[in-house]
């Protein structure tokens, strides 16, 4: 067997500790019109100060000011509005509109996971493996990855196959795992948990081998405009035949991507 093993997809899709991104608002807050905001953000509330902070933070309506952004964030934070904890911390940990400061960014994740955010969950997870303001912990970032996955997100179940699949401190490789986790993720439209489970099937790891539905996987990425998956496909050709090749690309051409439940990106 040729296949590279070690030919792992990017592991954080956008979600690097250094580059966490804000998430459009998916709550009543995103019915708050900027005047309304400025209005109860003037009043103390914080919904509208999380609304008026991440106009702040976007220049969206008002100039772009990432200390107005940091400081409203701040205050919504302070009264538990879990939005703003989580943005708070992404601010914290990428030193925008404050110093940075990955113990404070660890710490406001935390409270947000604990409200139930799926995307502090999935941050907290991050620097918890990364070991960035806080000691380093495998175990516990599986935990909180698996929390978000509960709540049906592909971006945390593709997380914790590639944890599985590599292993860590407290951690022991399960490729089973890794393929189940990367099958929920592809089957929401993933298209590196796509990459990863079309190489667990090619190979036999975790699953009974299949060229052709592994092969079909890796084009599915690959069709969708993954890089690694096009890297993948070149690496896969010369080892299966060509009529099994013809095979892949009518069942992947069949392929309709779903919308995935959640967007992949860490902010909210």
């Amino acid at each position: 067997m040729k296949v590279k093993t070690n030919n792992i997809v990017p592991l954080l899709r956008g979600l690097c500790l250094l580059t966490l991104v804000l998430l459009p608002c998916a709550s009543q807050a995103a019915d708050l019109t900027l005047a309304q905001a400025q209005a109860g953000a003037a009043k103390g509330d914080a919904e509208a100060e999380f609304v008026l902070g991440k106009a702040f933070y976007t220049g969206n309506g008002v100039p772009q000011d990432y200390a107005k952004a940091f400081d409203l964030y701040q205050k919504s934070a302070n009264q538990g509005f879990a939005k703003a904890q989580n943005n708070l911390a992404s601010m914290y940990g990428k030193g925008e509109g404050v110093k940075a400061d990955p113990k404070a960014a660890a710490e406001w994740y935390r409270k947000a996971a604990e409200q139930g955010s799926v995307y502090a969950q999935i941050n907290l997870a991050e620097v918890l493996k990364a070991g960035a303001g806080v000691p380093k912990d495998y175990k516990e970032a599986a935990e909180w990855y698996q929390k978000a996955a509960d709540q049906g997100t592909f971006e945390a179940y593709t997380l914790l196959g590639k944890l599985y699949d590599h292993g860590g401190p407290g951690v022991h490789r399960d490729a089973q795992k890794a393929f189940i986790y990367y099958q929920k993720a592809a089957d929401q439209g993933d298209t590196d948990a796509q990459v990863e489970l079309g190489r667990h099937y090619f190979t036999g790891l975790g699953t009974k081998q299949d060229k052709i539905t592994g092969y079909k996987w890796v084009l599915i990425s690959a069709n969708q405009g993954n890089d690694d998956a096009k890297e993948l496909q070149l690496e896969l050709q010369p080892q299966i035949s060509p009529n099994d090749i013809v095979k892949a690309s009518e069942l992947a051409a069949d392929y309709k991507a779903p919308k995935p439940n959640l967007p992949a990106k860490a902010q909210d």
